[in-house]
């Protein structure tokens, strides 16, 4: 099994707490046409490759709790998994949104948005098994780390008990 991180896609962006590049693009409000040098470079690499799991972490500067975003997800069992850990770890999720701090868009919310991002290309080509996590902007980086260990963990873990999607060829592993 391989596993592929990226570990920071927006450097410039992420030193000055912004969402935009400093071309002034949002990286991860692109779609099919190349609006930033980041987003081609991240669509390049997963160019052929199939994933079992895809998990993107995004902190949001609006709320105080953690939620994870999942796209068309059959298999909510892993998020819900995911989400109990947490809270049994002593972090509140998200509420008011979502169930029980997951929000899963639905294969016609995802034809009718007109929100594009990098995750929703990842999900309609490159894997069934995509997740965003967002944890607070405010919590303590030993916090956001706790948060991640342990949803990346629990997905991680769901893996075992589904057999694999991945396509043959070229492939990396669960991409963190």
């Amino acid at each position: 099994t391989a596993i592929d991180f990226v570990p920071l896609v927006n450097p410039w962006g992420w030193t000055r707490n912004l969402r935009l590049n400093g071309e002034g693009v949002d990286i991860n409000r692109t779609d099919e046409r190349p609006l930033s040098r980041e987003a081609d470079i991240i669509r390049g690499f997963w160019k052929d490759r199939r994933y079992d799991l895809m998990i993107d972490h995004h902190e949001d500067d609006t709320c105080d709790d953690a939620y994870l975003f999942t796209y068309d997800n059959h298999v909510l069992a892993r998020p819900q998994q995911a989400a109990l850990a947490l809270t049994r770890a002593g972090y509140r999720l998200r509420s008011g949104q979502g169930r029980d701090g997951i929000i899963n868009l639905t294969r016609e919310e995802m034809a009718t948005t007109r929100i594009t991002s990098l995750m929703l290309y990842a999900r309609t080509r490159h894997s069934d098994q995509v997740y965003i996590l967002e944890t607070p902007a405010s919590a303590k980086a030993a916090d956001s780390l706790g948060i991640s260990r342990i949803v990346d963990w629990s997905l991680i873990q769901g893996l075992a008990a589904v057999p694999s999607s991945r396509a043959t060829g070229e492939s990396g592993g669960p991409s963190l």
